[in-house]
């Protein structure tokens, strides 16, 4: 993540007035990059269309900058969000349960049913550690389908289960309670 990451946004129902507004504003954009000799990496851009449709229509006019083509992809990573297409978040959701497991493997020895340490140290590191890495970012993709958001909840319950050492017969609420 970068100060300088850039986004342009357009919104019209039809691809190619898009495209074109699109090639326009990156036109102007090359102009004000050039007189303050500021140089970019093209390269690195992309293009993502969010859109109800299957499929994007076949042969798009690609967008460029400095002469350069930029690709059309189907997932894009904006200041720590996967954004899809579809704007399902299904591919930001399961990063985020990667990442979160990831951090649960390098606690495991602190968190697991076996620890030493009292319940609610082990709750303190559940929500400065793990939970913060589950939210990030949670104002944008919490309007996802409840089958992705069921997803992390389930692997919440499954930390919180083993955090309190709970036996599996043990209702979720009566852990949340705790």
């Amino acid at each position: 993540m970068f100060a300088d990451d850039t986004a342009i946004i357009t919104q019209i129902k039809r691809f190619s007035i898009v495209i074109s507004n699109l090639q326009h504003y990156i036109s102007l954009l090359e102009h004000w990059l050039t007189d303050w000799k500021i140089k970019i990496n093209a390269s690195k851009s992309a293009c993502l269309m969010f859109t109800r449709r299957s499929q994007l229509p076949v042969g798009l006019t690609p967008v460029t900058i400095f002469g350069q083509p930029v690709p059309w992809i189907n997932v894009a990573r904006y200041i720590g969000l996967f954004l899809d297409a579809k704007l399902t978040f299904a591919h930001h959701i399961e990063q985020t349960r990667r990442k979160e497991n990831a951090v649960h493997a390098m606690l495991k020895r602190l968190i697991s049913r076996r620890s030493n340490l009292a319940i609610r140290l082990n709750v303190l590191l559940f929500n400065s550690i793990i939970r913060p890495v589950m939210c990030y970012g949670s104002q944008i993709w919490g309007p996802a389908g409840m089958c992705y958001l069921k997803k992390l909840h389930t692997l919440t319950n499954s930390f919180l289960r083993q955090i309190v050492n709970a036996p599996w017969f043990v209702r979720n609420e009566v852990i949340y309670r705790k």
